[in-house]
């Protein structure tokens, strides 16, 4: 794997951590 792949694959799990971490907040402030 070269480093432009691996850079590419890390902003991609990086945008998919943000979209994560703001549904959680979104379902935690709904929730409780």
């Amino acid at each position: 794997m070269t480093w432009q792949v691996a850079g590419d694959f890390i902003n991609e799990f990086d945008c998919f951590t943000q979209l994560t971490r703001s549904i959680w907040s979104f379902w935690h402030l709904f929730l409780f």
